[in-house]
């Protein structure tokens, strides 16, 4: 009897759907060159990070605070080594605890070693990946400890909704008591990859990583190399001189440690909105900053004390992609700049997915276009119910795919009772 628990057949009709070749890239053209080989497309994708991976020079950072900063690393290492601490052994009990949580069906390495190899391999694989998954156990509470309340990213019991809720409610107070309320979203440029290993090392030092641990973080990012894979090919590989592991175990702990400055250095100057006695000024999830401001001056002043932090962690933020969204605009121009740069004001803008006016109401429109997009793309996985599949699987597809595409962030937004009419009739419609 057909169920809807029928994971396997499932999960099948999806990997039909993605096992198409059509996904892959016949033609890569940059800026220099135009590669159509998959060779000469793995190349060119090897040149692209190789250049991330290389620490670049930019006379906007701050050279001074750098020179302090390599200094003090300097001491640290001196400090660290000299430590009388006795380091606890790790027990076969954390390593079988640590590999049953490891994510399945996940790309394999350049050996093609994979979590599955952990899980069933027994005892003689476990020295691979699982010292990263002891450390983050060892340091998670340390580092959470000093984790900025208003970053939610890659957080236990926290997560994306949790921050647009925050701007939700800062929107709604501001409407209500018709105050001006200025959002500004900033743009990191290739975040996770330009963080500089000597400031990482120096900033998790001054959140109380110390001793051995510290020393053994320092030394996993010490000339560590990167290949690239792409349909089949592998590139040479290149060293890594800035940027966290891609897709590391410990890689979102550390940029989360990296930016936390710049949400300290906001909070601790008290400029930007409350919402009561609770400060909201700068909601954070991972590397996406939102700026909230209830006046120019201090929409202003955040913008400078950002253009600061940014210049002392050899961090870019991109002024082009900078937007702002004016609530309860006083017939008022405003004139905001990031680095010289003026800021475009928007009449909507999208943050964490989610699209952001006015009367922060939900764009039902565009969400029931999304959706119907996502319906015509799954009817070759079967979503139309027939050739064999059961209507209980395709339901499975429905709302799986479509419905999370429809509604999501829908929850934390003023909707009103017309919206939920035409969300139900493209429902009812396609069911």
């Amino acid at each position: 009897m057909a169920s809807d628990r029928d994971k396997d057949l499932f999960f099948r009709l999806i990997k039909t759907q993605r096992s198409s070749s059509s996904h892959f890239t016949h033609t890569l053209r940059t800026e220099e060159k135009e590669a159509s080989t998959p060779n000469e497309i793995n190349n060119v994708f090897k040149e692209h990070f190789e250049k991330l991976a290389k620490t670049n020079s930019n006379p906007s950072f701050n050279i001074g605070h750098d020179n302090l900063v390599k200094l003090d690393v300097e001491t640290i290492v001196n400090i660290c080594e000299n430590q009388e601490i006795t380091i606890q052994p790790v027990t076969s009990t954390e390593i079988t605890k640590r590999i049953s949580i490891l994510k399945r069906k996940k790309a394999g390495d350049v050996e093609g070693l994979t979590a599955e190899h952990l899980i069933y391999g027994g005892t003689e694989l476990t020295e691979f990946l699982i010292l990263e998954l002891c450390i983050r156990a060892r340091i998670d509470g340390t580092l959470n400890k000093h984790q900025n309340k208003l970053q939610k990213g890659f957080t236990k019991g926290a997560s994306s909704i949790d921050i647009a809720l925050l701007i939700s409610e800062a929107i709604n107070e501001a409407k209500d008591k018709n105050e001006c309320l200025i959002l500004i979203t900033l743009d990191a440029e290739k975040a996770f990859d330009v963080v500089d290993h000597i400031h990482l090392f120096w900033k998790l030092y001054h959140q109380g990583i110390n001793g051995a641990s510290w020393l053994l973080i320092k030394e996993l990012y010490n000339k560590t190399t990167t290949q690239v894979k792409s349909q089949g090919y592998i590139s040479e590989t290149f060293v890594n001189e800035q940027g966290v592991k891609q897709g590391g175990i410990l890689s979102a702990n550390f940029y989360k440690a990296y930016n936390k400055n710049i949400l300290d250095t906001l909070e601790s100057t008290n400029i930007g909105i409350k919402i009561g006695t609770n400060y909201v000024g700068c909601p954070t999830c991972a590397d996406d900053i939102m700026l909230c401001a209830g006046s120019e001056h201090g929409a202003s002043t955040q913008l400078r004390i950002i253009e600061n932090c940014t210049k002392n962690d050899r961090v870019k933020i991109n002024s082009k992609k900078t937007e702002i969204l004016l609530i309860n605009k006083k017939n008022k121009d405003i004139n905001l700049q990031l680095f010289n740069e003026k800021i475009d004001e928007k009449q909507n803008i999208k943050h964490l997915g989610i699209e952001r006016q006015e009367k922060n109401n939900p764009n039902v429109e565009k969400r029931i276009s999304a959706a119907r997009a996502t319906m015509y793309s799954l009817l070759c996985a079967g979503l139309h119910g027939i050739n064999g599949i059961n209507p209980l699987l395709s339901h499975k597809l429905w709302r799986t795919y479509v419905i999370p595409r429809m509604l999501y962030g829908i929850e934390i937004l003023n909707i009103a009772k017309t919206d939920i009419q035409k969300l139900e009739a493209f429902e009812k419609k396609n069911i």
